[in-house]
C-alpha cells in the first residue's frame, strides 16, 4: 500500500513503515561495519606485515605504529596483564629486530614524544591567567610532551625532570618488549 498524498508534501505512512525504516537503516549500518572491516583488513595485507615477529626481525627497526594483529592478542593480554580480548586496542612497532608493543590509555600516547624546545602558546597563554602555578595540566600540555612545566609568576618554566624516551623518541614506559618467541 503507497502512502496516501493530503496536500504540499505531507502523505499519510502505513502503520509499518516506521518499522521497514528503522530495518534499512540497520541493515546498512551492518553493511557499513562489514566494509568498514573488510577494508581494514585489506589494509593490513597491503601494509605487507602479515607476522610482525618475523619483520621486525627481518628489518630491524620502523617507527611506524601499528594496531596490534589479532595473532598476537593473547600475547598482548599477558604482556600487558589484560582480560582476554582487551588486547584488540594495543599498537606495536619495530626496535631492534624485535616487537615492542604499546598500549594506549586514555592519557597514554603511543607516538613519538613532541621533544620541541620552544613553549607552546597554550602554555604562555596557561601562566598569564594562573601566574606562581606549581604545574601546568597536561591537557594543557599535551599528552605527547615528554616536559612538565609550572609558571614563575606569569613566565612558563619548564622542569629539568622529563619523561624517560627510548633510542627513537617514543616514550619508555608506555612500549614493552614482547618476549622472543
Amino acid at each position: 500500500m503507497d502512502p496516501v498524498p493530503v496536500g504540499h508534501g505531507a502523505s499519510i505512512r502505513r502503520p509499518d513503515q516506521k518499522a521497514d525504516s528503522v530495518m534499512v537503516l540497520l541493515k546498512s549500518s551492518l553493511a557499513a561495519i562489514s566494509l568498514l572491516t573488510l577494508f581494514s583488513s585489506m589494509a593490513w595485507a597491503e601494509d605487507g606485515v602479515q607476522d610482525p615477529v618475523a619483520y621486525c626481525k627481518s628489518i630491524g627497526t620502523n617507527d611506524t605504529v601499528r594496531p596490534i594483529p589479532s595473532s598476537l592478542h593473547t600475547k598482548g593480554d599477558a604482556l600487558f596483564n589484560l582480560k582476554p580480548h582487551a588486547s584488540s586496542m594495543l599498537q606495536w612497532r619495530c626496535m631492534d629486530h624485535a616487537v615492542w608493543i604499546c598500549s594506549p590509555g586514555a592519557n597514554l600516547p603511543c607516538g613519538k614524544a613532541d621533544v620541541t624546545l620552544g613553549t607552546p602558546g597554550p602554555i604562555t597563554e596557561w601562566c598569564q591567567g594562573h601566574p606562581d602555578t606549581d604545574f601546568v595540566p597536561m591537557y594543557v600540555i599535551g599528552h605527547n610532551s615528554p616536559f612538565t612545566w609550572s609558571c614563575k609568576g606569569k613566565e612558563p618554566l619548564r622542569s629539568p625532570h622529563e619523561a624517560k624516551l627510548d633510542s627513537r623518541g617514543f616514550f619508555k614506559s608506555y612500549w614493552k618488549q614482547l618476549p622472543a618467541q
